[in-house]
């Protein structure tokens, strides 16, 4: 039963946690739902469509959700009646939480933080036998692992963020050597995710001619057209088009690429950024001038 204890991976984790669940409270289905920036959706799942795991989310101020963080007890489950409780229930049916088969509901809480909750559904016929109709014990035992639960999640929240840490440090790292290997030359650092400009070093500020308009923070889409400088407007709208055209990730846009901006001719090399789970973040463009 506790063979989820241990595992770093969310949503591995996850998965352990809906199978654990389903098999000690005979249901067919289970989702795990956490929070993700502006909502909660389910994260892992046991015997549920992928679309209809896709298709459910519940905002930050959902009723329901705001009705889980008050309830107190640790299990919610249909047959004792919680579901018919006249509040909950409506707050239930007017939500996309009402297209699962829920008769168990399992909020995630520590010290105070919701982290999420667990529903399981679909409950196989003849499994509870007693005349309250659910086993007490396996209720009990199911309120320990929750507990255990939340323990564990938290520990892989606390290592994903230190990871999402040392991936930034890094990027960072990575950034200052290679500025520093070419600090003679001019350096562009663009964000993959938000195609912002990061930085730019004193040379490409001199190179470029920049000096009153800042273009760092500010997307470089938006500023081919409305950079005062058209030599940057015209170097941007090449990185674009390299941008475009490049098939993989795997590889640098350019390698001693040339160019000419305003009849000039410039060679690029651009080094594309990876973190510690290889996760994209960005070009670093070196421009010097050609021959």
């Amino acid at each position: 039963m506790l063979k989820f204890l241990g595992k770093n991976n969310i949503s591995t984790l996850g998965s352990e946690i809906c199978k654990v669940f389903a098999e000690l409270l005979d249901a067919e289905e289970a989702a795990l739902f956490l929070k993700e920036k502006d909502g909660y959706k389910i994260k892992s799942a046991s015997n549920l469509r992928k679309k209809k795991v896709q298709s459910i989310r519940l905002s930050l101020k959902s009723p329901f959700i705001q009705q889980l963080k008050k309830v107190k007890k640790s299990i919610l489950y249909k047959s004792q009646g919680d579901f018919s409780l006249e509040e909950f229930k409506v707050l239930y049916l007017k939500h996309t939480l009402s297209r699962l088969a829920v008769n168990y509901v399992i909020p995630f809480k520590d010290r105070g933080s919701f982290l999420g909750f667990l529903v399981l559904g679909k409950i196989k016929a003849g499994a509870f036998s007693n005349k309250d109709g659910f086993d007490q014990d396996k209720l009990d035992l199911s309120e320990h692992l929750a507990r255990a639960s939340v323990f564990c999640l938290v520990q892989a929240m606390l290592k994903e963020r230190i990871a999402s840490i040392q991936d930034k440090l890094i990027e960072d790292r990575q950034i200052k050597e290679f500025l520093w290997q070419f600090f003679e030359q001019a350096v562009v650092f663009i964000d993959y995710q938000t195609g912002k400009i990061i930085a730019l070093n004193q040379k490409a500020k001199e190179l470029f001619k920049i000096e009153f308009f800042n273009p760092v923070n500010k997307n470089f889409d938006n500023l081919i057209d409305r950079h005062p400088q058209e030599m940057f407007s015209d170097f941007l709208r090449c990185y674009k088009d390299a941008k475009i055209l490049r098939r993989s990730f795997r590889k640098d846009l350019f390698s001693n690429q040339t160019i000419y901006l305003k009849g000039q001719a410039f060679i690029l090399n651009i080094k594309f950024v990876r973190g510690i789970i290889r996760k994209r973040i960005g070009d670093l463009v070196v421009v010097k001038r050609g021959a």
